[in-house]
């Protein structure tokens, strides 16, 4: 129940920033109407964890032509490395 009245403060404006993991966020997570930048705080484990998380705010319904999408990397950690590892899982399932 909170997080309804949550998401329905979101799309009426009053909050104006959502933090959430991609399972908190997922299905059922209608906020997009306002949605301006989404910001990978991690790289997931799979591919279609980026499709869920950036599904929130590439879709239609979004009030802003434009959005951003923002990926944070840590210098020195296994932060570039999962981003990459990602990216060629994914590029390998779109030739399949």
């Amino acid at each position: 129940m909170a997080k309804t009245a949550l998401f329905k403060r979101v799309r009426s404006g009053q909050v104006r920033v959502l933090m959430g993991s991609t399972q908190k966020m997922g299905t059922g997570t209608n906020v997009q109407e306002r949605l301006f930048a989404l910001h990978h705080l991690d790289a997931p484990w799979r591919p279609s964890d980026i499709e869920q998380r950036e599904g929130r705010i590439l879709r239609q319904g979004n009030r802003n032509e434009e959005v951003k999408i923002l990926r944070y990397v840590t210098e020195g950690s296994f932060d570039a490395y999962m981003w990459q590892i990602l990216e060629t899982k994914a590029s390998s399932s779109a030739k399949s």
